[in-house]
């Protein structure tokens, strides 16, 4: 099954409704959400791709695929088509989760709290996972022990979400422990930013080292972090990147935080050994010492 997720939440006269909407509101109810766009239109894309995967279910289709899986440039549009459950630079956004947690739990157990935790976060916490329960905490404070959400979106999902409503947020730590027959699996914890005060940065090297005299190209992640390291979701600007010899920033155009993170794409040239890579905002600024096979 093509497309789904996406199209029937965008288009005027696709399925699920959408014609009954008007367009302003159509948009913000979308798959095609960017991860700036604020945890709740990210969650709104969650859902959106939860209901359609449940409506699929009750169908005898072979499979279905999900459009898509990275947000990408269209070339006849300005514009990021932003339907991807992970961004351009191959972030997680929140329903990147909802689908890493419909796979078994004897394969990879499955536990993630998505929210910022913020002030303008949502007081309804959902955790995407594939335990039988979860039980979350509040600065250490049992809030809840819940089974998954029973209701009209999950009825063919192998493993729904889970849904706690908080009624009030309190800043602090949310944490959330997965528990199959009785037994602790997995655990998971979100703490809400305080004011940033540096840049973290790490590598995509997807398991395979950087190698000089090859041609790689690789993401740099630049995260604003507080005093705990947690990332601040609000962070926004532009990010000066300097590189050493044998390194070339290749981005089209300037190097942005996007949701408190930014990406700097890089190009590996013939040098070898450890070269830095200095980033700059504002007051901020950090090094990191970049190893090149």
């Amino acid at each position: 099954m093509s497309e789904y997720g996406d199209w029937e939440y965008y288009s005027n006269n696709a399925g699920l409704n959408q014609h009954k909407l008007p367009k302003d509101i159509r948009l913000e109810k979308s798959s095609r959400q960017l991860r700036e766009d604020g945890e709740v239109r990210l969650l709104q894309q969650a859902y959106n791709v939860q209901e359609s995967h449940n409506d699929n279910l009750t169908t005898p289709a072979y499979s279905d695929s999900y459009w898509v899986m990275y947000d990408y440039n269209r070339g006849y549009h300005d514009n990021i088509e932003a339907s991807g459950i992970m961004d351009i630079f191959r972030l997680p956004k929140f329903a990147y989760y909802f689908y890493q947690s419909q796979q078994s739990a004897e394969q990879n157990k499955i536990l993630k709290i998505a929210t910022y935790w913020n002030q303008d976060s949502p007081t309804d916490v959902t955790v995407f996972s594939n335990v039988d329960e979860v039980k979350l905490y509040v600065n250490n404070k049992l809030i809840a022990t819940q089974k998954p959400d029973v209701n009209n979106i999950s009825t063919n999902l192998k493993h729904p979400p889970f849904t706690f409503k908080l009624n009030s947020f309190t800043p602090g730590t949310l944490v959330a422990k997965g528990f199959i027959n009785g037994k602790q699996v997995a655990e998971d914890k979100v703490t809400t930013p305080e004011k940033v005060t540096k840049l973290k940065i790490w590598v995509d090297e997807s398991s395979k080292p950087a190698e000089a005299n090859v041609n790689d190209i690789l993401f740099v992640y630049i995260a604003a972090v507080d005093k705990n390291g947690t990332i601040d979701p609000n962070f926004k600007g532009e990010i000066a990147v300097n590189l050493g010899n044998g390194l070339e920033l290749v981005n089209v155009g300037a190097v942005i935080a996007e949701a408190g993170i930014a990406t700097a794409v890089v190009r590996v040239g013939n040098v070898s050994g450890t070269v830095p890579i200095k980033v700059t905002s504002g007051s901020l600024q950090t090094t990191y010492n970049f190893k090149i096979k």
